[in-house]
């Protein structure tokens, strides 16, 4: 066992890891929508609504991608395309457990630092319903900030909206040339692939 401030561990069943103990994990909060139509339109007010970018840019470069299939790409550019048609999708051969995102800040513009106090996600491959069954999804992942342990997210295993907010020691200060890393440690495996997909990502703060 390491010591992050908290004692914690990772146990790895049927090559899935599970992180046991940590005592600093947040649940995300699901926001079930009644229809698909509200669902759709919640996604497209991702895309004009107050973020982090109102402050910042940012690039997520994930690790690992699962290459072009039948013309369709899984690139990181679909995690913030606010598009449930598109995802991200890990290229391991297994649930991709390990695989990190890396988010970069790029307005050099910002002189003082902007907290970041707040993350959303689309969980799975959302483009339908047996799609996102089909394929595996996020269950936990670790947040780290410029390579230090912050904090790990639990996100539920739906296709609706989920979110968490940050408080205290948890909010991050961030400048130009800072990195987030968020990395897989648990995934809900699918009913038919291993690959393990995200529709969309958003960060909050700045205000």
């Amino acid at each position: 066992m390491r010591l992050f401030g908290i004692l914690a561990f990772l146990a790895t069943v049927n090559g899935i890891s599970f992180a046991l103990g940590h005592l600093d994990t947040l649940d995300c909060d699901v926001h079930h929508l009644p229809s698909q139509e509200a669902l759709d339109e919640y996604v497209g007010a991702l895309d004009g609504g107050c973020s982090l970018a109102c402050a910042f840019g940012w690039t997520i470069t994930p690790a690992s991608t699962l290459k072009p299939q039948g013309g369709i790409s899984y690139s990181a550019t679909n995690l913030s395309d606010a598009n449930l048609q598109t995802a991200w999708v890990e290229g391991e051969a297994d649930y991709g457990v390990g695989v990190a995102f890396r988010i970069t800040f790029n307005n050099a513009g910002v002189e003082q630092a902007v907290p970041l106090n707040g993350f959303a996600f689309i969980n799975g491959y959302a483009k339908n319903k047996s799609i996102w069954s089909a394929n595996s999804r996020v269950r936990l992942l670790e947040v780290m900030q410029n390579g230090k342990h912050k904090f790990t997210l639990r996100l539920a295993d739906t296709v609706d909206p989920q979110s968490v907010s940050l408080e205290g020691p948890q909010i991050m200060r961030l400048r130009p040339g800072d990195d987030v890393t968020l990395v897989i440690r648990g995934v809900y495996p699918g009913t038919k692939f291993k690959d393990t997909a995200l529709t969309e990502i958003n960060l909050y703060g700045a205000h």
